[in-house]
């Protein structure tokens, strides 16, 4: 059973660089492939020099056409010139041992049914992320992450995602596997011939919500996601998105992504799509009359 991973380089050379010096210590991975997504950096030449002496294999997308684009240069490549069983996504910011691997390998040894297969993302100070697994979206809750308002109150009273994540680990206690809707396509590991049924990533999604598209076209095949609970990796969020966008830039490129998403795999028909609309509307309103509410924070 052989594993192979992409680990997509933007501008951050020197992560990419620290994550490869790690990650080709593990003789559970067979093969590593690096995509630099045409940073406007010299990161491509940087890579390229450090490459000699080293096993992992160095491409470039030759545009930056997004998250989802340049990682299927690096899955393609892998389906392509290796027999690899199982292709994984890794972030540069992400960081796990051997004994991560050999659980994922057991496991989808184990499991025939289950198509995606990752541990529980952790932080920096060792606490659970919330980030780790969520639930489906739904057209109410896209609708609602534009409303600030009420995504907020929600928030406030329920701890949604994090309730969610606590929940699901405590019932899962002593379990080799526990199913989930969706996880973070931060690290994770996929069957091969998941990717083969269902296509790569969506490249019309620039960035986000790559993980619920995933998740929606694997569960149409038939397929489980699933969380090894007593398996862990680091995942490091400040040393990637928050160095490349503003907030403000952030923000946009989620409605943006939300809009495709809720486009092409919830909308229903125009009822739908008015709806979302409105709630456009709605976010640009309350973003113009949050601005004293932002700039009072900062103060």
């Amino acid at each position: 059973m052989r594993l192979g991973v992409v680990i997509l380089n933007y501008k951050s050379y020197d992560v990419t660089l620290d994550c490869l010096s790690k990650l080709e210590r593990l003789e559970q991975l067979d093969d590593i492939v690096v995509v630099d997504n045409n940073s406007p950096n010299a990161s491509y030449q940087r890579l390229q020099a450090a490459q000699p002496g080293h096993r992992w294999h160095l491409l470039q997308s030759g545009e930056n056409r997004g998250y989802s684009a340049g990682n299927n240069v690096g899955i393609r490549y892998l389906m392509e010139h290796t027999e690899d069983d199982f292709i994984g996504i890794v972030n540069p910011d992400v960081c796990f041992d051997g004994e991560f691997l050999r659980q994922i390998r057991g496991a989808f040894a184990a499991h025939d049914e289950y198509a995606v297969l990752t541990g529980v993302q952790h932080r920096r100070d060792g606490s659970v992320s919330n980030r780790s697994f969520w639930p489906e979206l739904t057209r109410w809750t896209t609708i609602r992450s534009n409303l600030w308002f009420l995504n907020k109150l929600a928030n406030r009273q329920t701890e949604y995602n994090m309730r969610f994540v606590r929940e699901t680990l405590s019932q899962a206690a002593g379990q080799e596997i526990v199913e989930v809707p969706v996880v973070e396509g931060c690290c994770f590991f996929m069957r091969r011939c998941a990717w083969e049924q269902i296509g790569l990533l969506d490249e019309r999604m620039f960035l986000f919500f790559e993980e619920d598209i995933l998740a929606y076209r694997v569960h149409r095949k038939g397929w489980r996601i699933g969380v090894l609970p007593q398996t862990a990796f680091l995942h490091d969020h400040s040393t990637t998105l928050k160095s490349i966008y503003s907030n403000l830039q952030t923000d946009l490129l989620l409605l943006k992504s939300r809009g495709k998403f809720y486009r092409h795999y919830l909308s229903r028909g125009f009822l739908d799509d008015l709806a979302y609309a409105l709630s456009v509307a709605v976010f640009y309103l309350e973003k113009c009359a949050l601005v004293p509410y932002h700039w009072l924070r900062g103060k």
